[in-house]
Parts: C-alpha cells; sequence; structure tokens
C-alpha cells in the first residue's frame, strides 16, 4: 500500500506543476499526474517485480469496491435529470432509450448469422 500512496502523493506534486504556453496556464491537474505515475509505477514494477507487490485479495476488494462505487455515483448523478426527463417527455423515453441501446446489437447479431 506504501507503492500505491507514494505513487498517489507523487502524481499529486506532478499535477501541481504548470506550463504558461501564449499566457495560458497548462497543467495535469492532480488526477492527470496520478494517472501518469500509474504508468510510471506500473511500468517500473513490471521491469522491477521485486517491489510493490499488491495480495489479489486487495485487488479484488479495490476493483470490486472501486466499480460499485463508480456506478453508485453516476446512478446518482443521472437519476434526477433521467426523472425530470422522463417528468417532460414522457414514458417515450424508456422506449426510445430501449430502441436506441438493443438496435445496434440486433443488427449486427443478425448480420453475424450465417446459414
Amino acid at each position: 500500500m506504501v507503492f500505491v500512496g507514494t505513487g498517489i502523493f507523487l502524481g499529486g506534486l506532478v499535477g501541481l506543476l504548470s506550463l504558461t504556453i501564449g499566457g495560458i496556464p497548462l497543467t495535469l491537474t492532480a488526477s492527470g499526474g496520478a494517472l501518469i505515475m500509474g504508468l510510471v509505477f506500473g511500468w517500473l514494477r513490471s521491469v522491477y517485480p521485486f517491489f510493490g507487490r499488491i495480495p489479489e485479495p486487495a485487488i479484488w476488494i479495490f476493483d470490486t469496491v472501486g466499480l460499485c462505487i463508480f456506478i453508485g455515483i453516476v446512478g446518482l448523478t443521472a437519476g434526477p435529470g433521467f426523472i425530470a426527463g422522463l417528468k417532460k417527455t414522457g414514458i417515450s423515453l424508456v422506449f426510445i432509450g430501449l430502441v436506441s441501446s438493443l438496435l445496434p446489437h440486433t443488427l449486427e447479431f443478425s448480420s453475424a448469422v450465417t446459414f
């Protein structure tokens, strides 16, 4: 966990750096810096596999909890907009969503099946 924490910390520091081009400041921000350090630390781990090992159960927890939190936040953020759209346009919004999500898959499946 020290390996992950160090990567996040250094990524935040890298994200603080700013470069001014034409009077416009450009920066990676903390999330961009963390992404860059994640790539660097991942490469270091692949080249030198004797440090930065994370146990498999911990990786499973990160994947599962991270995905669940992401889905929850997206749902909570999109929920009020969906309800407002449903009140404004009616139930046709649900049917249009079903058609637009199922039609491409149905057409692709029917073109992939050969008799």
